[in-house]
This record gives C-alpha cells, structure tokens and sequence, in this order.
C-alpha cells in the first residue's frame, strides 16, 4: 500500500510502477493523494521564500517541503540541530502559513 502525498500526477504512477516492480509483490493499493500545485493564498515556491533568509550549511539529500490547506510539511535530513531550527523559524513566516511542521531530522555531525 502506498500512502503519503505528492505533486505530481506522473509521481504518483511512477511510485505504482516501482512498487510493482518488486520481488513479490503482487498488488499495489495507491492511496498516494494528489495535492495542488499550489495553495491559494501561499506562494507557489515556499522553498523560495524559505532559502532565501536562510541556508542550511548542508541538507542531505534535499528538504522536502509540502503544503496542503495552508499547512507546511518540511521532511529530510539535516546536517545539526541550528540548520534545524532556522529552517523551522523562516518556514513560519511564508505567508497564509497557518501551521508548520517540521519532521527535518538532524544528524548532528561534523561538516569538513
């Protein structure tokens, strides 16, 4: 069963047809929700609006960020804990963000 949200249609079948392709398996049940290209009333890149007061010194592999009803999703990995923090801290002042949830998980490493 595949369940999360994504952007785009072609992700959608492509998550189907991976799946498929597993040793195995013999049905995919896709519940992946196809969400907006956009919300109304956010702008259409808050990554954008995100990355530019802040750069995290090192996202490993890049952030993901959802939005869906005026809600923001930020998944991915982190290189420390501030990269964390400022990241959540610019995400709250996108506009007509209601609500910010920030899952980025920190690794806490030593960048060389």
């Amino acid at each position: 069963m595949l369940s999360g949200q994504v952007q785009l249609p072609s992700l959608k079948v492509s998550a189907q047809r991976a799946a498929m392709n597993i040793e195995d398996v013999r049905g995919v049940i896709n519940q992946l929700e196809l969400l907006p290209a956009f919300d109304d009333d956010i702008p259409s890149e808050p990554s954008l609006q995100i990355y530019s007061h802040s750069q995290p010194s090192h996202a490993i592999p890049p952030i993901h960020i959802i939005v869906k009803n005026g809600k923001l999703t930020q998944k991915g990995v982190v290189t420390c804990d501030s990269d964390k923090t400022i990241v959540g801290i610019h995400a709250n002042q996108v506009p007509n963000v209601y609500d910010v949830v920030n899952n980025l998980h920190a690794e806490n490493r030593t960048v060389q």
